[in-house]
């Protein structure tokens, strides 16, 4: 059975979550290639500075330490780890049921992902 494209993208969003939580454990705290590109022009903190330590210091269990960081990552954390749970539970869902998941549900998948996306993310937004 192929995957419908509501499951294809959900692969692709599994993918990449992984990616990027593969990246935060490897790169464990202070070791990250990437730095922030607001601090170095202007020499200040920008709302999302810590972000990539605090992602490290979760995914290796140090819930504290993360916050410390940056008290905005926890939540931004949380959307990350919610959103690859429920995509493998629709794919899942898909390939053993060997059905498409109905159109209502992908509508309100859509809309609360939005809404959370919105919750988590607006802290940065606002900042900047």
């Amino acid at each position: 059975m192929r995957l419908s494209t509501y499951n294809a993208l959900n692969f692709f969003i599994i993918i990449t979550i992984g990616i990027v939580f593969s990246y935060s454990y490897f790169f464990y705290p202070n070791s990250h290639p990437v730095g922030c590109l607001v601090k170095k022009v202007t020499g200040k903190d920008c709302s999302a500075c810590g972000l990539s330590r605090a992602f490290s210091a979760f995914t290796h269990g140090k819930w504290e330490q993360g916050k410390n960081y940056n008290p905005l990552a926890l939540n931004v954390f949380l959307f990350f780890l919610i959103q690859g749970c429920y995509r493998a539970i629709a794919v899942l869902y898909e390939r053993l049921k060997k059905q498409p998941i109905p159109q209502k549900i992908i509508y309100l998948d859509a809309f609360l992902t939005i809404l959370y996306f919105l919750y988590c993310f607006s802290p940065f937004i606002l900042v900047i």
